[in-house]
């Protein structure tokens, strides 16, 4: 009696396993949403795929995707063993492991064993739901349709990328970097074992929680078996994987282009930003080396903060972008900060001058004391240098000359010239360009300073670089503007290359005086807020900004003594290469003497040209010029100021003693005798204001 209920037991088995198969095969196939792949992780890769920056996807998941070929084919083979041994011969669904399943389930009364395929567990994964009877029928369903629709693999690269591997991570990729600190294309038998077991049970398994070891170990241990006995390790590898130890701890994640990477995933357009995955030209040596001479820095200046920009002026790309000294202490990426750029645009007035014929290197010009309605223009240094060609003008970064030929060019010229295309200069709402921009007036973005001095070394063609691609094969590259790299006749070749020759000539920073060949310029904005350099050498362009984040002085600091070490030294850690570049005839700019009209340029700065209404210009409220002051002894001598452009610095033996906004400036504990203080507005324009200071009558 027991042998026939046995049999239609079975019977009626394979009778309900014949529906099921048949129901599944001839029911229509399901719909799938891929939206939890799709909004996985965007990653920065460099071309060898190594990541350089990622973020988390909107749910706080590190969910980065992973390809087969990312991963180490022990995995595989561990993962379609253990997992779903018929994977690359089933529509999805595998009616013999069902079939198996059912009987061994009903027969010992209990669940056994499962029949879930990598295609099942994909269609749980992409939409969880109540593990009943309704549920796995319609995860058979949606797991026929993945498998027909994208096939096998691209099946495989859904389940790499999104399977739950314990707390915010998923993925092989994901799992691999945060429990072994390596990309999973490396995997030891033990790492790759512990990673095809985690999706089981991810938060009972996951090692880095102290209870789970056993349990983390015992599946682990489980795997390692089970491939030795079907010959995929040896012997001695499987004794040595079952005493390896495992992970305890999440290792860190570095994001060793973390700015660059954030100012893609942030503002790259709807179109582009579905893509996830990103490529950059970086040189990742390079990119390293110059985060750690930026954490030597803000060590050494720790109030300060950097951004560096490397531009290949042969390939025209991006290779080293740091926004800051250290990415984990400050996120902002400084390379597009709108600074002041102080002197640095002073020689892109001059070859625009040397193009349109209204100067030459080898004019002449008398740097010397000009007087426009009460205001004394002055050099950085306070000194004037006589007659001397502008070549040499340019060398010495003199204000006076600088002021009178972009006043030749006109303001709003030279402002739309370097705005061409892209906008480049930033001036505040509802202001107009005027003379001082050429002095540090207006504000640039690092990133925006580079791209122009790269335009100096590719003989005046200003070519936007390429920041990234949305393929490996480097067919669909974009620049920081997000669209693709075009080229601008900016300067002639000959105008570009006299500058770029002129600067050649700029002082060099102390300890790398024999570093001849670097064409560079220095800039320090009003009040030390910011240096900065930028230059060339061989094929490569660079720009550093240095200062403070909250714009406030950076005192004693300028271009040549902070910024300029700083630069020289990216461009000696950078990997150069001979730039040939075509030899030109020497007309225009390169004409060896000045032609007999430009051989001399008088001076015509006036009170019109510098932008400036009388209103605007600083008044003396008290003291005035000249006067004899009474302070008593040891006390304050208190200034008032007035004018349309605050704040108001008062300045004694080239230091700044005070600021104000409101114009009360006051300098403490002042002694008797003659003083000669000058009082300085935002655009860095000033007044000499002399005084007798006396302590009794």
């Amino acid at each position: 009696m027991q042998l026939f209920k046995k049999t239609l037991n079975s019977k009626l088995v394979a009778c309900a396993l014949l529906f099921l198969c048949a129901f599944l095969l001839l029911s229509p196939q399901k719909d799938f949403d891929l939206s939890f792949y799709e909004k996985r992780s965007s990653q920065l890769l460099d071309f060898k795929g190594q990541m350089l920056a990622f973020n988390l996807d909107e749910s706080g998941r590190l969910k980065l995707k992973t390809q087969s070929e990312d991963v180490d084919p022990l995995y595989l083979k561990l993962l379609i063993l253990t997992e779903d041994e018929r994977f690359f011969n089933h529509p999805g669904v595998d009616l013999i492991a069902i079939v198996r399943a059912f009987s061994s389930n009903l027969i010992r009364g209990q669940r056994i064993s499962g029949a879930s395929t990598l295609a099942m567990q994909v269609s749980r994964m992409l939409n969880p739901k109540a593990r009943n009877l309704k549920a796995k029928i319609n995860e058979a369903l949606t797991a026929l349709s993945l498998t027909s629709t994208l096939g096998r693999n691209n099946l495989l690269d859904l389940y790499l990328t999104i399977a739950p591997m314990g707390g915010y991570l998923h993925g092989v990729k994901a799992a691999s970097l945060r429990y072994f600190g390596h990309e999973p294309s490396t995997l030891s038998p033990a790492e790759a074992a512990l990673l095809v077991a985690l999706p089981r049970s991810p938060e009972k398994i996951r090692p880095d929680i102290k209870e789970n070891l056993k349990r983390a170990k015992f599946y682990r241990d489980e795997i390692l078996i089970k491939a030795y006995r079907h010959g995929l390790i040896k012997k001695d590898v499987l004794e040595g994987s079952l005493k390896t130890p495992l992970p305890t701890t999440l290792k860190p994640l570095e994001q060793n282009a973390y700015h660059l990477g954030h100012f893609i995933f942030a503002n790259a357009p709807k179109e582009h930003i579905q893509e996830k995955e990103f490529y950059a030209f970086v040189d990742l040596n390079l990119q390293l080396n110059l985060a750690r001479e930026a954490l030597f820095f803000a060590k050494d200046h720790p109030q300060s903060e950097l951004s560096i920009i490397v531009i290949d002026d042969k390939s025209h790309s991006v290779q080293a972008y740091v926004g800051s000294s250290n990415y984990k202490k400050v996120q902002e990426d400084l390379t597009q900060a709108i600074r002041s750029p102080g002197s640095t645009l002073k020689p892109f007035a001059y070859a625009q001058a040397f193009d349109l014929n209204l100067a030459h290197p080898k004019s002449i010009l008398n740097d010397r004391q000009i007087s426009i309605n009460s205001y004394l223009p002055q050099n950085f240094d306070r000194t004037f240098k006589g007659e001397l060609t502008l070549a040499e003008a340019l060398v010495n970064s003199l204000n006076i000359p600088a002021l009178e030929i972009l006043k030749r060019l006109g303001p709003q010229n030279f402002y739309d010239k370097l705005n061409t295309n892209h906008q480049r200069l930033y001036l505040p709402k509802g202001a107009t360009p005027s003379l001082p921009i050429i002095l540090g007036g207006v504000g640039v973005k690092p990133y925006d300073l580079a791209v122009l001095f790269s335009a100096l070394n590719l003989d005046g063609k200003l070519i936007e670089p390429k920041l990234f691609c949305l393929d490996r094969e480097k067919k669909r590259c974009l620049t920081a503007l997000f669209k693709e790299s075009s080229t601008q006749n900016f300067l002639s070749p000959q105008s570009a290359r006299a500058t770029f020759n002129i600067l050649k000539n700029t002082a060099r920073p102390q300890g790398f005086l024999t570093q001849t060949q670097i064409s560079y310029k220095t800039g320090t904005s009003h009040n030390f807020k910011d240096a900065l350099a930028a230059g060339s050498f061989k094929n490569l362009t660079a720009a550093v900004w240095t200062g403070r984040r909250d714009g406030k002085s950076n005192h004693h600091y300028t271009g040549l003594s902070l910024a300029a070490p700083l630069l020289f030294k990216t461009l000696n850690l950078a990997s150069s290469s001979n730039f040939e570049k075509e030899e030109l005839k020497p007309t225009l700019a390169l004409s060896p003497e000045a032609p007999f009209s430009l051989k001399y340029l008088n001076l015509s700065l006036n009170e019109h040209y510098l932008g400036l209404n009388p209103t605007e210009l600083i008044e003396f409220i008290y003291p005035q010029e000249g006067e004899t002051v009474f302070v008593a002894q040891g006390g304050d001598l208190e200034i008032k100021v007035q004018g349309k452009r605050p704040p108001f610095s008062l300045i004694y033996q080239g230091q700044i003693i005070a600021t104000s906004q409101d114009g009360y400036l006051r300098l403490k504990n002042a002694q008797e005798g003659f003083y000669e203080f000058a009082i300085m507005d935002k655009y860095g324009f000033k007044r000499k204001l002399n005084l007798r200071i006396i302590s009794s009558i």
